[in-house]
């Protein structure tokens, strides 16, 4: 009987680490709507750890705001878009895309398009307003995310490539080299709960260039490096975490649940702090009302990147005019609090 027990135990144990399959069925489909928490505590964990039952546990992650990623119709998007990019011949799905600055070109109001297979899921192209006027960008080769099904020890690259003219401006150029390896299996805890998964890593290198028709000579090309490691299960059609490595500093997403943050505005009314001006373009200045306070900030992108940090503070005057127009996170702490509020950046 003991040895029963014994054998017993040692299968739980070993199907704890069982290896797992991706296969096109846990790619996204339209009406998928992932709640996403941006996470700022990153430097405390080495995501380049991995193994075979390897056990990540990311479970005190702290969040400092949410997003959604909705994935929807090629036929809800504009009709350009939809003549471009027509279902399911050449995308399946569409998702909202972040507004960009790319020179002095403006890229907003966008989507991304993907198509899943049941040997990839890809991103085909993208469509959006450049300076103003919608523009569908289909991909002269595929950004290949995922080669299908995925499984421990796979690896394979890819190289994306596409261009578009603007009118009365001049072309866009971008290449990416994407090379991946399923390097991990075991299961990972984050703040939602813990997951069998497949761990990949996926090291990109984009190149962006730039050429004005009023001017002869192209801008140097924009290079980039960057490193996504990406936690997948079978429970959701969407990375469990993914954790962006970028000049040594860590943008780091997870799936959540809707969470409530304090914010500033609330406090205001607390006379805890005030913040001003809200929008700015140069400058944010933060002003305690309890003056023998002390205080630390962080400003982080809308990834979680922190762009700006300062250690005891009582009252402070912060230069933002050299950022890129947008939305960012003021983080502020106290001895016993934490404080979150949405700065709007102008040009």
């Amino acid at each position: 009987m003991k040895v029963k027990l014994t054998i017993l135990f040692q299968l739980i144990w070993l199907s704890s680490f069982a290896q797992i399959t991706i296969n096109s069925s846990m790619m996204p489909t339209a009406n998928d709507t992932f709640r996403l928490s941006i996470a700022t505590n990153a430097q405390q964990y080495d995501f380049s750890l991995t193994g075979t039952g390897y056990n990540w546990n990311f479970s005190n992650l702290t969040a400092v705001d949410q997003r959604v990623e909705d994935f929807v119709n090629i036929a809800s998007t504009p009709l350009v878009y939809n003549l471009v990019f027509l279902y399911p011949l050449v995308a399946t799905v569409a998702a909202k895309r972040a507004d960009a600055q790319l020179g002095i070109v403006a890229i907003s109001n966008g989507y991304n398009f993907y198509k899943t297979s049941s040997s990839k899921f890809a991103e085909v192209g993208f469509g959006a307003d450049f300076q103003g006027s919608p523009i569908p960008v289909k991909y002269q080769e595929d950004d290949v995310i995922f080669q299908l099904p995925l499984s421990y020890n796979q690896k394979d690259s890819s190289t994306a490539v596409w261009s578009v003219s603007i009118p009365n401006i001049g072309s866009i150029y971008e290449t990416k080299k994407r090379v991946n390896h399923v390097d991990g299996y075991g299961s990972v805890t984050t703040p939602f709960g813990t997951f069998q998964c497949l761990r990949v890593r996926s090291a990109v290198r984009q190149r962006d260039s730039v050429v004005y028709s009023a001017s002869p000579i192209p801008l140097p090309a924009f290079e980039q490096e960057y490193i996504e490691y990406l936690w997948l299960t079978n429970d959701f059609r969407f990375p469990i975490l993914k954790a962006t490595e970028r000049n040594f500093a860590f943008q780091v997403e997870y799936m959540d649940s809707i969470k409530s943050f304090v914010g500033m505005d609330e406090l205001s009314k607390q006379n805890h702090f005030e913040v001003y001006p809200i929008p700015t373009q140069d400058f944010i200045e933060i002003k305690s009302v309890d003056s023998n306070q002390d205080y630390s900030i962080e400003l982080l992108d809308f990834e979680g990147k922190i762009i700006l940090m300062k250690n005891t503070m009582k009252e402070q005057k912060i230069d933002v005019s050299h950022l890129p127009a947008g939305k960012y996170i003021l983080k502020i702490t106290t001895e016993n609090q934490i404080f979150t509020k949405t700065i709007l950046k102008t040009n």
